[in-house]
């Protein structure tokens, strides 16, 4: 088994992938398919199919195998009645153990169980060539131990059910999957994280891996270096993300059937008890050595949702890594205090050399900024988030403007690093501010195609030029540090709501000059409980852009949501005129205002409303992409 950190694969790697199979069965049906499927992938596949054959395995098939990534042996009936395979077999399997080649077992309407043990007509096969070999007990037993240990592998059988084209291109997309994790190139902007990662790599023969330390100070990057180093040893990888998060918004359940699905390469659906572990993922991911990053955990209900600490569930060569601010959680199924590793922050010269690489693109700053640099490096205290983001902002600055940066930092001599990003957020224009405020409080994990159309394009690229926001797999992320700071300032201003007894107080308060103030409002029905409001509660709010009133639970308590107060109406009195966005669930009334006009919507989001038409009147006027969008987004979520 390879137990350095990168595998030591021949020096010279030819082939993504060595075909091994039995070609009087499978080379012109299922073989064939599926060397046509990896090479659509662009996949280089070495096929047998110009070697001649001899009575043992040739020297040039033996070079094919060892420089190639990944083998697939597809196992057919008469597979084992081949010495040739055989020899191939034995071969792959020693260069699994010895360089880390990853294999691929595909039981082509063989029985895995009939492979492990030699048995049914696949033994049968495998009996012929014992016989003719049974001078030669030695090379028999590496027969079997070769076809034992491929058989205990995951991999693919077949089902008579399911077109073979559909199979070669899931094999096609795992294989893939499995070379791009191979092809991480770490960023040259990384620094000062290589002696924590050797730490952890040598750490190999520990299950459960610990990383602690406040928010920003690099943990993440940490875990995404080391993975891309180790990830190669191992059959099946996931880096859940956003634990705590995804968890208090979709639920454990949600997060369970995640994270067991990642691992597994399948989609599960029903997966609703906590407490067990259904035997069938048991029994799969003990034949699997994994590799699971789970990345800001806070709860220990979380790590007993996804069985961290079950050791039935995870063999005794799969490693977790539990990324966490809070070091008690780490503590519940981290086996010892040695295996929680704190990240501390970076020392002068690692955070100087952050610092320029991210203000000057160099290693190290331009002579004449170098006290500036210091000065800004020492305010940082060693925080990579702190360092990239005010040397991002710092960037092709003039030195008169670094020293007014600085200026403003000595006014704080103990603030927290919050103080640090604000500068950020103090050097951008009032639209920008305006964005940025609105994703920190309601668009964060947003996809970015659907914001855009809200709030100003333009805008959102300087957020990240600023390091302020970034966008992954096409939504929109901020780092938790930057929406705790953006959440407190818009919680001063008052001006953006999402917090549901905030909300509530405001609603039910005759404070014009609080509702006067507010810009957006997102309220979580399902954790309200039931709430009276008026029909013109909207008429003071004459700033509001962003409204959504939704439900993150569909197991609805009686009771709870809107009562509108008596008026003898059987509509709302107004709606703001500068709103953008209107998503309200179950909307009670069955028509919209007859004074909204909605030159400014973009989107009409109202499921499971009472609405029958939109307005009580013809007369309405709208821009051209919000009467496309509202229609469009109405359609499909009262359809």
């Amino acid at each position: 088994m390879a137990s350095t950190s990168s595998l030591a694969f021949s020096s010279k790697t030819t082939y993504d992938v060595f075909l091994s199979f039995r070609g009087i069965d499978t080379r012109h049906n299922f073989a064939s398919h599926l060397h046509a499927a990896l090479c659509r992938k662009n996949i280089t596949t070495f096929m047998d199919d110009v070697l001649e054959r001899g009575e043992g395995i040739s020297p040039a098939l033996m070079k094919a195998i060892e420089e190639s990534k990944i083998s697939v042996v597809i196992f057919s009936e008469n597979y084992a009645s081949s010495r040739w395979c055989l020899d191939e077999l034995v071969k792959i399997i020693d260069c699994k153990e010895r360089m880390g080649l990853r294999v691929f077992p595909i039981f082509y309407h063989v029985d895995p169980s009939d492979v492990r043990k030699q048995t049914g007509k696949f033994g049968e096969a495998f009996g012929k060539v014992k016989e003719k070999f049974k001078h030669n007990l030695d090379v028999v037993e590496k027969w079997s131990i070769a076809l034992t240990e491929a058989g205990n592998l995951s991999g693919w059988v077949p089902s008579i059910n399911r077109p073979e084209s559909q199979l070669c291109d899931e094999v096609a997309d795992k294989i893939l999957k499995k070379l791009y994790l191979r092809s991480y190139v770490e960023s040259k902007g990384l620094v000062g994280i290589d002696s924590l990662v050797e730490k952890l790599i040598e750490a190999k023969d520990v299950r459960i891996i610990g990383i602690w330390g406040m928010g920003g100070i690099g943990k993440t990057t940490i875990a995404e270096v080391l993975v891309s180093r180790i990830s190669n040893q191992f059959d099946s990888f996931c880096f859940l993300r956003n634990v705590r998060e995804k968890s208090e918004k979709y639920g454990l359940v949600d997060l369970r059937k995640s994270f067991f699905s990642e691992l597994l390469g399948i989609e599960i659906r029903n997966l609703e008890m906590l407490s067990v572990v259904p035997t069938f993922i048991k029994d799969s991911l003990n034949r699997k050595k994994v590799l699971a990053v789970l990345d800001d955990v806070n709860d220990p209900e979380q790590l007993e949702a996804l069985a961290v600490n079950d050791d039935d569930c995870f063999g005794s060569e799969s490693k977790i890594i539990l990324i966490s601010r809070d070091k008690q959680v780490l503590k519940q199924v981290v086996s010892s205090d040695k295996n929680i590793h704190e990240v501390k922050g970076l020392d002068c010269s690692d955070a100087l050399q952050l610092l320029s690489m991210k203000a000057f693109q160099q290693k190290h700053p331009p002579a004449e900024y170098i006290e500036l640099s210091e000065r800004v490096q020492t305010y940082c205290k060693g925080v990579p988030l702190a360092l990239k983001v005010l040397g991002s902002y710092l960037c092709k600055r003039t030195p008169e403007e670094w020293e007014s940066a600085s200026t403003k930092l000595k006014r704080f001599p103990d603030c927290k690093i919050t103080k640090v990003l604000k500068i950020s957020y103090n050097a951008l224009d009032r639209t920008e501010k305006s964005i940025f405020l609105d994703i920190a409080c309601f668009f964060k994990g947003y996809y970015k195609s659907w914001v855009k159309d809200l709030l100003d394009d333009w805008a959102i690229i300087r957020l990240m030029d600023q390091c302020l926001i970034t966008i992954v797999h096409g939504k929109l992320e901020m780092h938790d540090l930057i929406v705790e700071m953006g959440q407190d300032i818009a919680r001063r201003k008052g001006n953006r709501l999402w917090i549901s007894t905030d909300i509530c107080q405001m609603l039910a308060t005759n404070d014009n000059k609080a509702k006067k103030v507010v810009e957006g409002l997102f309220l979580d029905i399902s954790t309200i409980g039931r709430v009276y409001l008026n029909p013109a509660v909207f008429s003071r709010m004459h700033n509001l852009r962003l409204l959504k009133f939704y439900w993150s639970s569909w197991l609805k308590t009686e009771g709870t949501g809107f009562i509108f107060e008596s008026s003898g109406s059987d509509c709302l009195k107004s709606l703001p005129y500068k709103l953008r966005l209107l998503h309200w669930e179950e909307f009670p009334f069955k028509s919209l205002p007859l004074n909204f006009f909605a030159e400014n919507l973009v989107h009409l989001i109202m499921p499971n409303s009472k609405v029958e038409q939109l307005w009580n009147g013809d007369k309405v006027t709208f821009t051209y992409i919000s009467v496309f969008v509202a229609i469009f987004s109405l359609y499909n979520f009262i359809n």
